[in-house]
């Protein structure tokens, strides 16, 4: 099971890919939008978890192509900002689902495998 994390707080996607390693996940980090879009290319991910704000860019701009590229894959917005609005957007441009942080490691597998 391929996963691509997009998220520029190198703490937390370590120990994101720590856990999602544990249950069989082989991740792939990046940590701005560019890189994410190359590295969907390349890897072909299963699953997209997206950190909704970067240094200097919002992943809500990449959903809608990284649906295109990969229109199987399962993609997660992850923010530490929620607000029914930018929920509403993700779903909209083709998020399958919008977390905020912090999550447990239960209720991200959850989304991963709904």
């Amino acid at each position: 099971m391929k996963l691509l994390l997009v998220e520029d707080d190198e703490v937390f996607a370590n120990t994101l890919q720590r856990r999602l390693s544990k249950h069989g996940f082989d991740c792939v980090h990046v940590d701005n939008n560019n890189d994410a879009l190359l590295a969907c290319h390349r890897h072909l991910p299963d699953y997209i978890l997206l950190d909704m704000k970067l240094a200097q860019e919002t992943t809500l701009s990449i959903i809608t192509p990284l649906r295109k590229l990969r229109p199987q894959s399962r993609i997660i917005l992850l923010t530490g900002f929620a607000s029914i609005a930018t929920a509403v957007d993700a779903i909209k441009l083709g998020a399958d689902d919008y977390l905020a942080k912090p999550l447990d490691s239960q209720t991200l597998l959850a989304a991963l495998n709904n």
